[in-house]
């Protein structure tokens, strides 16, 4: 599917051992290539606190990065089982990430409020999607956003003119959001191309319940 989004195809993992992209657990929570500020935000709208195990073993990757995994453990004072523990948090937490070399390194901060973070997440996914219920939106998401936090972004967005909602798919009670942008075009939109959808993409997900 990824190969209907781009109009020249370069292996993801060839940009990230050229340094074009970085790859982490983003939002969802699945193994990513993005930029690195990509990275940063996903950091920041996760906001994973850092426990004394972690701030130790991250002590070690930022006095020594980039530094590979048996580096790591053999100067951590964790130990094996807690530096391993720590080092998976911060690797969830996109405080650490692998080099192309899979050396550890970390993550810089990127200093903006977290809810502004979270809610540039939640309007990336939008964008990406088109048509949505609420519902679709935290599925996609892998309910990093709770339905409470993501009905709140919406009406956010909405009142800041980036979002519209009503009741878009004929024969449906099911209130839907779009691209205010997107509003004049939504109705007459057609799709008549064949292609194979991956079970692993997310968009199998967003069309699941078609």
């Amino acid at each position: 599917a990824a190969r209907l989004r781009v109009r020249e195809f370069t292996p993801l993992e060839r940009l990230h051992r050229r340094g074009a992209l970085s790859n982490g657990l983003g939002i969802p929570d699945y193994f990513t290539y993005c930029t690195e500020s990509d990275l940063m935000l996903f950091k920041r709208a996760k906001d994973i606190p850092l426990t004394k195990e972690m701030r130790q073993a991250l002590r070690v990757v930022r006095d020594n990065e980039p530094i590979s995994r048996s580096r790591l453990l053999a100067m951590s004072p964790l130990g094996y089982t807690g530096t391993t523990r720590a080092l998976k948090a911060l690797y969830k937490g996109c405080h650490v990430t692998r080099a192309a070399d899979n050396r550890y390194r970390t993550v810089r901060d990127l200093r903006i409020p977290v809810e502004e973070a979270r809610k540039a997440v939640l309007r990336r996914a939008a964008e990406s999607l088109g048509v949505f219920s609420a519902e679709a939106l935290a599925n996609f998401l892998r309910f990093e956003f709770n339905m409470a936090e993501t009905r709140r972004l919406l009406r956010e967005l909405e009142r800041e003119g980036r979002l519209v909602k009503g009741f878009f798919a004929r024969g449906e009670r099911t209130v839907y959001w779009m691209l205010k942008e997107g509003l004049d075009e939504v109705e007459g939109a057609t799709f008549d191309r064949s292609f194979v959808l991956s079970p692993l993409d997310n968009l199998a997900i967003f069309l699941r319940s078609e």
